[in-house]
């Protein structure tokens, strides 16, 4: 599919100016019926085409017995036919040059391997002609602005308006009417994708954020069908600073893999998701409730500035309280005021202390003169971004003039203002005047500051994301033509030496070993320190210690026994394994243990895992993952993350270039690395803090390919 050809054909779905409705019907009651009259009422003001054997016109609108019979040219196609029809009809459209196309039909990869086939047609026939589709087994997509309105979504002719600035996908027609119902005024263009056969959910994301008057994106999804296509679309978002906030089902942990290594086993899908979105600076929300409170809050920031600083303006001390540790939580910061506005408050209000939050006292809040002058010191205030203004429980004329007062304050700020509404009802004037005003009004302060903390960072993080990425890192000479040699004998998977090798290359610290011939003995001028860890070498066998293949060996004298036990024990546990030597290394006792893996996943990249290592590298407990390319930032926000943002981490800058010379082999091996793991990563603390390499896997994607001579990582 060309790029021009797909965004024009994009444009005809999303933006139609022409439509014809294949399987059209006369009855109110049919999917097929309703499309036309959401178009009638709604004003759509371009030509509508529907088909329809006998009929001569459908709700004001004239039929035509055949597509053949379709007069001009039409933008977009509406499928509602049976399954097995679906192709023929895709076919003759494309034969007639519609390029876009609705299909609400179900009966095609949900219903089975006969509807798989049938999908599988819809494909072909729409990559060969550059043809875009949503569905099949959708509810459409509707554009606001002209009310072209392609779905038969439940009362959409009272929820579309004109005047939004978000954009809705959804895998699901069900969740798009949930996040669709009393959000009309904020939601601009709605895509309910369905099965995403042609057309994935990555692609409307990138249609919508490209539109001048999409302030941001919401998105609910089951699975993530196209993941390099969806970064691609996330990543250009954050450049757009136009936030994509992304509800994604299945968080629970895939079945167990059987697996070489710990890190096969442990990065599950979930986890692979977060650490896209980490990478891409999408939003990551957590329900369908928090979804609707982003749409909110990104369609009244499209024309305001936001930024860390929370003010709170409220009549209640107790609400205060609450939510400054919502605000602690969720890292926003709660500044304090200047002395210029201090001096304002304690003027309107004597008895009160003037801070940040400032409580008004219900006697400043029931003065609507006082409650206003109030709000306007507040974001008057230099420090102050966004002004949250919990109304505690005024209803009736109190809470109305304290709605009037935000709605003045609103038309004059040019910073987020938002209302809290306490009352115990919102069937009030005042309730209704600030939705009408366009207010962001929120019912719970908790959900509005979790998503508001999610909104800011993601600002924070598009103005980071500016900053260069630096030189490129290179995997030095000496490791490149170690893996080289290796790809080039065809191995699948090198030994712990082997990998020792290309980690010493690396300048990765790895304890002082010597490697002992297969039936060779122990010589006694050994050059290590004792103690020292006896293991044993073989491509057979990956869990040493299950077999007796690991011991520890304090004194020169009792290598010697040691290694004979070793060698009777391993054979008679493994009489099979090719053993290729027995490594005698030096013991680094002091340090906390950890495991780092990277892995190449299909669909998403390289991985890059940190987690606890030792005893505890069967458990997620704690583990954090990031997508490669990593950067020295990401590099240290991943280990800050691991230790949950403390400070004093003596280690950070150890771990951190262990990360990002891990991440360089990765890289530099591409599309030929299956996992790279080191377990454990012995970490030590203090002024000369190190992150030592004890064992290492790394693993070959089968068949071997050639290397590419590029190693630089993009």
């Amino acid at each position: 599919m060309g790029e021009q050809l797909s965004t024009d054909a994009m444009s005809s779905l999303m933006r139609a100016r022409s439509i014809v409705i294949l399987g059209a019907s006369t009855d109110p009651e049919k999917f097929a019926n309703r499309p036309l009259v959401y178009l009638r009422k709604l004003g759509f003001a371009g030509p509508v085409f529907p088909v329809h054997p006998q009929a001569a016109d459908i709700e004001g609108f004239r039929c035509y017995r055949s597509l053949d019979d379709v007069p001009g040219p039409v933008d977009v196609a509406i499928i509602a036919r049976p399954a097995e029809h679906v192709p023929t009809e895709v076919a003759r459209c494309i034969a007639r040059g519609i390029r876009a196309f609705v299909v609400f039909s179900a009966g095609f990869a949900e219903a089975g391997p006969e509807g798989a086939l049938l999908q599988q047609q819809l494909l072909d026939m729409c990559k060969s002609a550059g043809a875009v589709m949503c569905g099949p087994n959708c509810t459409g997509v509707v554009d606001a602005p002209t009310g072209a309105a392609l779905s038969f979504m439940t009362n959409l002719d009272k929820e579309v308006a004109a005047g939004g600035s978000v954009a809705l996908v959804s895998g699901s027609g069900s969740i798009a009417a949930m996040l669709f119902q009393g959000r009309g005024g904020l939601i601009s263009s709605v895509a309910s994708i369905g099965n995403e056969a042609v057309t994935t959910a990555a692609d409307f994301i990138a249609d919508a954020v490209e539109q001048p008057g999409i302030s941001g994106v919401i998105c609910f999804l089951e699975a993530i069908r196209d993941p390099q296509g969806m970064m691609s679309a996330l990543r250009r978002a954050s450049l757009l600073r136009k936030p994509v906030a992304l509800l994604k089902g299945g968080r629970t942990a895939r079945s167990a893999q059987v697996a070489a290594t710990h890190t096969g086993a442990m990065v599950d899908d979930d986890m692979a998701t977060q650490a896209m979105f980490d990478h891409c600076n999408a939003i990551r929300a957590g329900s369908i409730e928090e979804l609707k409170l982003l749409a909110t809050l990104m369609h009244a920031a499209a024309s305001r500035s936001i930024g860390p600083g929370i003010g709170v303006l409220t009549p209640s001390g107790g609400t205060a309280v609450l939510i400054v540790d919502e605000i602690t939580t969720h890292g926003l910061d709660l500044p304090e005021l200047t002395e210029a506005s201090c001096a304002a408050l304690q003027e309107l209000i004597p008895q009160a202390t003037p801070a940040n939050p400032m409580d008004i006292t219900g006697f400043g809040a029931n003065s609507q003169p006082i409650f206003s002058a109030a709000i306007s010191a507040m974001l008057d205030d230099p420090s102050v971004d966004v002004l949250l203004v919990p109304m505690g429980g005024g209803v009736g004329k109190v809470g109305s003039g304290r709605a009037q007062a935000l709605i003045e304050a609103g038309s004059r700020t040019g910073k987020l203002l938002v209302p809290i509404w306490q009352g115990t009802t919102r069937e009030q004037p005042g309730y209704e005047a600030m939705l009408t005003a366009g207010l962001p009004v929120m019912t719970d302060y908790a959900l509005l500051v979790a998503a508001l903390g999610k909104l800011i960072a993601h600002r924070r993080r598009c103005l980071a994301s500016q900053e260069s990425l630096g030189p490129p890192t290179l995997l030095p000479a000496a490791a490149l033509a170690l893996a080289r040699g290796a790809i080039a004998r065809g191995d699948l998977s090198l030994s712990e030496p082997q990998v020792k090798a290309i980690f010493a290359a690396s300048a990765i610290a790895i304890p002082a070993f010597r490697l002992l011939a297969p039936a060779g003995e122990a010589p006694e001028d050994l050059p290590l320190r004792f103690p020292v860890v006896l293991k044993v070498v073989s491509p057979d066998i990956v869990h040493k210690s299950a077999v007796g293949g690991v011991a520890m060996v304090n004194t020169p004298g009792e290598l010697g026994p040691a290694l004979r036990s070793m060698r009777s024990e391993v054979g008679s546990r493994c009489p099979a394994a090719r053993i290729d030597g027995w490594l005698v290394e030096e013991v680094i006792a002091a340090g906390l243990e950890l495991l780092v893996g990277i892995k190449r996943d299909a669909g998403f990249g390289c991985l890059l895992t940190l987690a606890l290592g030792g005893t505890w590298a069967n458990s997620l407990r704690g583990a954090v993952t990031a997508l490669l390319p990593l950067t020295p930032a990401g590099a240290r926000d991943l280990v800050r993350r691991f230790f949950h943002d403390s400070e004093e981490i003596a280690a950070l800058d150890a771990l951190s270039d262990l990360l990002l010379k891990l991440a360089a082999i990765a890289q530099a091996l591409g599309d030929q690395l299956d996992v790279l793991e080191v377990n454990p990563v012995k970490l030590s603390g203090g002024p000369n803090a190190e992150a030592i390499a004890l064992d290492g896997v790394l693993t070959f994607a089968a068949p071997p390919l050639l290397l590419p001579t590029d190693t630089r990582t993009p």
